[in-house]
């Protein structure tokens, strides 16, 4: 599939407690097979305010994408989505 310079963004969910050490992993695989395709990934979110240990869906700092955790924080989660999608409004201008 070519995906050259097409803009994508991912979301995932995922349960930080029970699976610390591959929270969200399929934003992270996703990721990686979309830019292999040439897509320009966007949507980026913080790790701020979540608690694991590994994720594939990390690069450097940030989510590739937005991670979402309704067993954990089911009360950040419309916060959240409200952020990332003000922030792809500007993206996809």
């Amino acid at each position: 599939m070519d995906l050259k310079d097409k803009k994508v963004a991912i979301f995932g969910l995922g349960d930080q407690v029970k699976y610390p050490d591959n929270f969200v992993d399929g934003i992270g695989l996703l990721a990686q097979n979309f830019e292999t395709a040439g897509a320009k990934l966007v949507g980026s979110t913080s790790r701020e305010g979540y608690l694991f240990s590994k994720s594939l869906a990390m690069s450097g700092e940030y989510f590739s994408g937005l991670a979402i955790d309704l067993e954990n924080q089911a009360d950040k989660t419309d916060e959240r989505i409200h952020y990332w999608v003000e922030e792809l409004k500007k993206e996809f201008l």
